[in-house]
């Protein structure tokens, strides 16, 4: 969550949960280095939301980016980020950062973790 200091109003929030996706939904390029168990387990990242009034600062990058270093650093086995998106500027602010829609819910999108640790984790 992030908070205006001045006037402690919520500005920006998240929350991680773990989820799974089946097999079937995730394309071929990434499904051949897996196990074949019907559901993989991945880390949903639910409701990134940026108040009206704190948008365009970069905080719902920002909230992204330390998602996805918990996610990295979680002791649950997981292969990768899962976002729902609401509407199509939300998908287009996770194809930034490359996720990609699930075969049978275009706006639901994943980002292996591996990715996210180039992204994120490039320092150590």
């Amino acid at each position: 969550m992030a908070v205006e200091s001045s006037t402690s109003h919520v500005a920006a929030w998240y929350t991680i949960s773990a989820a799974g996706i089946p097999l079937v939904d995730l394309p071929p390029d990434e499904t051949k280095r897996l196990p074949r168990y019907p559901t993989v387990p991945a880390i949903r990242i639910g409701r990134l939301a940026v108040d009206q009034r704190f948008q365009g600062r970069g905080l719902g990058a920002a909230l992204f980016a330390d998602a996805a270093t918990r996610a990295l650093k979680a002791d649950a086995a997981a292969f990768t980020l899962l976002v729902d998106a609401k509407n199509d500027s939300s998908v287009a602010f996770y194809e930034r950062f490359g996720f990609r829609p699930l075969a049978s819910q275009p706006r639901t999108l994943f980002l292996p973790l591996a990715t996210a640790q180039k992204i994120f984790l490039r320092e150590g």
